[in-house]
């Protein structure tokens, strides 16, 4: 069985670049994405429900897309204008739900979408006598090999709740993935999930998120309480709320040079498609007001902690410095700021570790001359311009407050970081 979506993106204002993707098979005609996965979850006999894959076939076309279309063909040489084409079990389902998705792509990409669905065929599918294995788990928690995912696991065994942790594997992390599962309770099910798409081109990261995303929504609905009783299930995912914002640091900076996996305004787009479509899934992020400092200090198992911490990574450039962190990229700062407001040494080696050297390579490096600049700009000042552009029009009026709160906490751990290093 051959799946394809398609996507058309715009040269020379109009769309004449018609690419195909086979989904979840192996082709020499066309770039490929998800035959990996289906393999895996034959394999283990597990059932996800449509919808499930529904969710995974789009995601799985918008990273193929982001992956391949190249931001130098847009007018302005960044924003890109994609129509995307993607086969579910349920058209009119989703094709209702265009509006939220076309906005969620939008702001987490920073690019034009056009989404469309129509009818396909089931991705999976097993015989009477087959034997389908459910999963026990109480909830999902997406474990990335980060530090904030590390401890978010850790809390929920020391809480007692035991999830199934899904991870996806990246270069370099799969075995640490490993470890801290192994380390935190050996008992756990931990599936790793590889999209294994072909299509390169544009060097993107920030549709990763919603395949993540995806891969958590596959494996909830193939726990046992998914089907058993209807429950909702949690799906943790666990990340500092300075992180979480993802607050330009400077006017020339904008939020789509980094991830926004978490940012409220995403996240709350992304449940309100679950809740549309009758995915029984709700998203938690327990830290969203603690800073990466608090989430090491309120650690419920520190000795835990202490011994895996040095091993995970936080590095938005960690394959590119040999499976190294820089140090000096703003989630290595904010790491690093963590470490010693937790005043536990760092034992992680990055690549540019002596941030007060004067050369373009430390303290002139654009990510640290930005984070210096954002401790003066901010010290002393409100917030509510910093916050505005991070929540954008969304109404957060509620937790204003402790949105703004989490800021400056965090930007005062930057601040004792690039004081140590005399960077301002």
């Amino acid at each position: 069985m051959i799946t394809l979506s398609s996507f058309v993106f715009e040269v020379d204002d109009s769309f004449d670049s018609e690419e195909f993707l086979v989904l979840y098979n192996r082709s020499e005609d066309y770039d490929t994405s998800g035959a990996a996965i289906l393999e895996y979850v034959k394999k283990k006999k597990i059932n996800p429900t449509r919808k499930a894959w529904d969710f995974l076939s789009l995601a799985l076309t918008v990273l193929a897309a982001d992956h391949l279309v190249q931001r130098g063909v847009s007018s302005d040489g960044w924003t890109r204008s994609i129509k995307i084409d993607v086969p579910v079990s349920d058209p009119d389902l989703w094709n209702a739900q265009i509006e939220t998705i076309e906005f969620m792509l939008r702001y987490l990409t920073t690019d034009i979408w056009e989404v469309s669905f129509y009818q396909g065929s089931d991705v999976c599918s097993y015989s009477e006598n087959e034997e389908i294995k459910k999963l026990s788990g109480d909830c999902v928690s997406l474990l990335s090999g980060g530090l904030d995912s590390l401890i978010g696991l850790i809390d929920l065994h020391q809480q007692n709740i035991k999830p199934t942790v899904v991870s996806q594997v990246v270069n370099g992390d799969k075995s640490k993935q490993s470890e801290f599962v192994k380390s935190i309770n050996s008992d756990l099910e931990h599936i790793q999930l590889n999209h294994n798409s072909t299509c390169t081109g544009e060097n993107s990261t920030r549709s990763r998120s919603i395949v993540f995303f995806a891969y958590g929504a596959l494996i909830a609905s193939c726990l046992n309480k998914y089907e058993e009783d209807g429950s909702i299930i949690d799906l943790y995912v666990c990340e500092n709320g300075l992180i979480s914002l993802n607050v330009p640091l400077t006017n020339t900076r904008v939020g789509s040079l980094s991830t926004r996996t978490t940012n409220p305004i995403y996240l709350s787009r992304l449940q309100a498609l679950f809740d549309a479509t009758g995915l029984k899934i709700k998203l938690v992020n327990p830290y969203q007001f603690k800073t990466k400092g608090e989430m090491c200090i309120e650690c419920q198992d520190q000795a835990m902690l202490k011994k895996l911490a040095k091993n995970s990574t936080s590095c938005g450039r960690f394959a590119r410095y040999g499976f190294q962190q820089c140090g000096r990229c703003i989630p290595c700062l904010i790491r690093r700021a963590a470490f010693k407001k937790w005043s536990q040494r760092d034992y992680s080696g990055y690549k540019f570790k002596d941030l007060s050297k004067r050369d373009s390579n430390h303290f002139a490096f654009d990510d640290v001359r930005s984070a210096g600049i954002a401790i003066i700009e901010s010290s002393g000042n409100k917030l509510e311009s910093w916050i505005g552009p991070a929540l954008s029009d969304e109404v957060f009026s509620d937790e204003l407050e402790a949105y703004q709160s989490v800021l400056r906490r965090g930007l005062d751990e930057l601040k004792v970081l690039l004081r140590y290093f005399r960077v301002v």
